[in-house]
Formats: structure tokens, C-alpha cells, sequence
């Protein structure tokens, strides 16, 4: 239940955030290369139970190093889908927002692009849909599809970013304490 809620908050937060992700110019040229700064801050935090004790005393992630990233099409007209890939690490964006729109994440996230030090190529590939047709499912309730794989295009090509890493460790003690509601459930 933990995990389904995660997955819901990350894409309604990506969702609220997608209008303010970096925007990578589609320029092929790696000397062009958009610039991303991935900061990585910590801090002690200090974690207390319902009773008021210590459960944890230790330095944590506060911030991960994650930047919104957005990669437009030519046009949204009859844009089905979006698909992006780093192709110098390997790794592709696994969860995207308003089509165009995905995190890049110096560490292996499960819903982020994976990105390393220095230049990364990014492929981006729009897929559109030039001709619908409705269909029906099991239940016979229509939909719209794509008439046939010939009346699929694409629009592919790459992009460069070039990405720094830095720890910002943040002074003070952050304090969590539980929710009273919590606490009532125990």
C-alpha cells in the first residue's frame, strides 16, 4: 500500500511540476549541451516514537540530487506517446510527466533517469498517431486507436546535457516527530 501511495504522490507532484522542469533545447550538438547542477544535500535528523524517545539520531538525505528535465515535441497534434533514453549510461526515464517531462537523477531511482558526470546523450523519440479509428474492448465500450502501424510517425533525435554533482550539508537538526493522528492508531 506504501509503494501505490508513493507512486501516486511522485506523479502528482510530477504533474503540479512539469510546467517548471529545465527545458533541453533539441540541438544534436554536444557542445551545446544543456547544463544540469544536481545538489545532494544532508542534514542530522533526529526521529522520536509517540512516546517522546529517540528512534533515530543520524545524517540523512534531506534533498535528492533530482532535476525536472522537459523535452518538447514539434507539436501535440495527435501525439500518442513519449519515450526518452540516456544512451551513455544505459538508463531511460521510467516515469514521464505531461509527455515531455521526466527527472534526471545522479543515482539509480526508480521512477527517474539515471545520469553521470560530465556530457550525457539523450534520445527522445514522440510517437503520433496520424489516422484513429474506434474499437471496442471486452466489455464492448469504444475507444480511440491507431488505425494500423502505418498510420504511426516519429519524431527522434538526441540531445546533450551536461551534468555536475555536488553535498551540500545543511547545519542544525532537523526534529520528526510523529502525526497525533498516528499515534492514536497504536
Amino acid at each position: 500500500m506504501k509503494n501505490a501511495f508513493s507512486v501516486l504522490l511522485y506523479a502528482a507532484l510530477g504533474t503540479l511540476i512539469a510546467c517548471s522542469g529545465q527545458h533541453l533545447d533539441k540541438s544534436g550538438d554536444p557542445y551545446k549541451a544543456s547544463v544540469i547542477s544536481l545538489t545532494h544535500v544532508f542534514q542530522r535528523v533526529v526521529r522520536y516514537d509517540c512516546n517522546g524517545r529517540v528512534t533515530s539520531d543520524k545524517t540523512e538525505t534531506v534533498r535528492s540530487p533530482t532535476q525536472l528535465v522537459t523535452i518538447s515535441p514539434s507539436t501535440n497534434r495527435d501525439l500518442e506517446s513519449s519515450s526518452f533514453s540516456n544512451l551513455t549510461m544505459g538508463t531511460k526515464a521510467n516515469c514521464i510527466f505531461d509527455v515531455g517531462s521526466f527527472y534526471v537523477d545522479y543515482y539509480d531511482g526508480w521512477c527517474s533517469m539515471r545520469v553521470g558526470l560530465g556530457k550525457n546523450e539523450i534520445r527522445y523519440d514522440f510517437t503520433y498517431c496520424d489516422q484513429k479509428t474506434t474499437r471496442y474492448d471486452g466489455r464492448g465500450n469504444p475507444y480511440q486507436d491507431c488505425a494500423s502501424l502505418s498510420s504511426r510517425t516519429h519524431e527522434t533525435g538526441t540531445t546533450w546535457i551536461d551534468v555536475s554533482y555536488s553535498e551540500d550539508f545543511r547545519s542544525g537538526i532537523l526534529e520528526i516527530h510523529p502525526s497525533a493522528e498516528s499515534c492514536q492508531q497504536h
